[in-house]
């Protein structure tokens, strides 16, 4: 009953025919966890869910991750970089990647800034002003990519130029390191061309027993 409870599957009473896929993932983590096993292994557990199915799996490996060490592995990077605490990226058969996520954001870690307007004319006249303030830009879809210079404090230089003239943007933040910008880094080619791939987040216990 308590395993059922933890999965959110003790009140159900229907017949296991007529489970959606994600009452399904459930119960076979619950029928995995009979056992409390030391070490848990997923494969794609979240591929076909729907964001309500995937998020209340990943809820329930974050809630076991404290007693079982879970082995994941997906292609869903927005997922792995939610729950893992370390990463392993896999390419062509070999590991060109371990270490704890935190760690790894720090390491690819980029010195720039992305800003973005609410619209293409504002976007296009801070770009001209920028180019008076001697300020490099470049342009990924809606944003612009800033780098960040030391010497003359690019960030500082933006939001001068920005208050100068009046304008507003949506975001102004600091480009932080994703899972997918690592592992685009790492295997130096794009995600539509690569084969097979794997990330495995292990839980705390990992650092208990290795």
């Amino acid at each position: 009953d308590e395993i059922l409870q933890l999965v959110n599957l003790e009140k159900n009473t229907k017949k296991i025919s007529s489970y959606s896929r994600g009452m399904r993932q459930r119960l076979g983590l619950a029928q995995a966890l009979l056992s409390k096993p030391e070490i848990l292994i997923c494969d794609e557990p979240t591929s076909a869910l729907d964001p309500l199915g995937r998020k209340a799996f990943l809820d329930l490996l974050l809630a076991i991750k404290q007693e079982t060490t879970v082995l994941f592995s997906s292609h869903i990077l927005s997922d792995v970089e939610q729950i893992s605490d370390y990463v392993a990226i896999l390419h062509q058969g070999k590991i060109k990647l371990f270490g704890e996520m935190e760690e790894l954001k720090t390491q690819f870690r980029q010195e720039d800034y992305l800003l973005q307007f609410a619209s293409s004319q504002e976007t296009e006249h801070f770009c001209q002003l920028a180019k008076g303030a001697a300020i490099n830009w470049t342009r990924e879809k809606h944003q612009l990519i800033i780098p960040e210079n030391q010497t003359f404090q690019q960030g500082q230089k933006v939001l001068q130029l920005m208050a100068e003239n009046e304008l507003v943007p949506l975001l102004f933040q600091k480009n932080e390191s994703s899972l997918e910008k690592i592992y685009l880094e790492v295997v130096k080619t794009s995600l539509p061309a690569l084969g097979r791939y794997f990330i495995y987040p292990v839980c705390d216990a990992f650092r208990d027993k290795r």
